[in-house]
């Protein structure tokens, strides 16, 4: 065992998502973990929205291995007041083919930010704003400016999930910025007890530059939801 130091909040593996892997310190302390040769950890921290490929499981040993797989998210939040089960997390992903030098019209640059509620029934919301967009890759039928595949969204993880779920089965909506008032179902999600998490099946992956918005929310709510 070795003695790892972790800041104040909460932290969790991204590697080993057994129950039991996150860890919360209430103030800067340390914590023993096991620390064998082969082990090693990467832990995220509250309040973060991490967009990550793992190229270990996708067999890639290049980052042009990496353009051919779609990007999953990693969701940990940070709860706004203690003891309500309110929550945000933040993060940004830049995309390009890994050669251009020349940023406008071949980049694609998001921001995501994920917010939780239970005030009107319990809805996970995922914002997604595009500060650049390679316009040059731009195809007018399917509407999507993606540069490779790894502008397509595969999976959404929600962490440490037995802190503030109600539910074990969700649904997965999506509005498109041509129609962000139309919400279109395209997937679910279901609690995975073994890892403490919120996984998302989708029937596709999605073009990240197209997305206004994706909602996870459980089934015994109404499927429209305001703007």
């Amino acid at each position: 065992m070795t003695n790892f130091y972790f800041p104040k909040g909460t932290w969790c593996s991204l590697f080993a998502p057994n129950v039991g892997d996150c860890i919360t310190a209430t103030q800067s302390q340390n914590f023993s973990l096991p620390s064998r040769v082969n082990e090693s950890y990467v832990h995220m921290r509250e309040g973060y929205v991490v967009p990550m490929q793992d190229a270990t499981a996708l067999g890639a040993r290049t980052t042009k291995d990496l353009q051919s797989h779609p990007v999953d998210l990693h969701i940990l939040g940070t709860y706004r007041v203690p003891g309500v089960m309110s929550w945000t997390a933040d993060g940004d992903y830049i995309n390009d083919d890994g050669l251009t030098t020349v940023l406008a019209g071949n980049v694609n640059q998001y921001h995501f930010r994920a917010t939780y509620t239970q005030t009107q029934g319990e809805v996970l919301t995922i914002q997604v704003n595009n500060a650049m967009t390679a316009s040059n890759y731009f195809d007018n039928t399917t509407l999507c400016a993606a540069v490779n595949s790894a502008d397509f969204l595969g999976t959404i993880y929600v962490y440490d999930a037995l802190a503030f779920k109600k539910n074990d089965v969700y649904f997965v909506q999506v509005a498109y910025d041509d129609d962000i008032n139309t919400y279109i179902t395209v997937g679910s999600a279901t609690f995975d007890p073994v890892t403490n998490r919120i996984v998302t099946t989708l029937e596709e992956n999605l073009c990240l530059t197209r997305v206004f918005r994706i909602t996870i929310r459980n089934l015994n709510t109404s499927a429209a939801l305001s703007n």
